[in-house]
Formats: structure tokens, C-alpha cells, sequence
């Protein structure tokens, strides 16, 4: 093997070359923000589901409908007086 390559492949110093982390470690990492974050998920949704109402009073659900009353004939319909002069600003 030349030297240019043996350069490449070897780290300049022995103490600063990477550590490989063992499997357990990686999984022990990685499950335990796994399984808060699905905690977090089901506490949301059971929360939704129970408080329910009033996530609806708050967000909004259904349809919008508009109900006009019967006796509306009786409303004064020009009530607030348009105070623009017509044409351009």
C-alpha cells in the first residue's frame, strides 16, 4: 500500500478516531423518545375525545348556517350612514 493511501485510511491520531456505539445503546436512544413522543400522541387524543365540547366551542364543527328571522321587515336597514364621497380617493 502506497503512503498517500495509508493516510487516507488511518486517522492522524489513535485517541481521536470514533467510537462505534453498540446497538443497545442506539436502540436504548432511540426507543425512549419514540415512546414519548406516542405517549404525548395518545394523551392528545384521549384529551380531544374527552374535552370534546369544548374543543368544538372554540375551533369551530359543522356547518354554518344563517337563520334569518321573520319579522325583519320592521329593521331599520339603513342604519349606519355611508359617510364616502363617491369617486376616487
Amino acid at each position: 500500500m502506497s503512503d498517500a493511501r495509508k493516510a487516507q485510511t488511518t486517522p492522524a491520531d489513535k485517541r481521536s478516531a470514533k467510537l462505534k456505539m453498540s446497538n443497545t445503546k442506539f436502540r436504548v436512544l432511540l426507543i425512549i423518545p419514540m415512546v414519548i413522543v406516542a405517549l404525548v400522541a395518545i394523551l392528545v387524543t384521549v384529551a380531544g375525545n374527552l374535552l370534546g365540547s369544548t374543543l368544538d366551542t372554540y375551533l369551530g364543527k359543522g356547518e354554518t348556517y344563517v337563520e334569518t328571522p321573520s319579522d325583519r321587515t320592521t329593521w331599520d336597514s339603513s342604519y349606519y350612514d355611508v359617510q364616502v364621497a363617491q369617486g376616487e380617493e
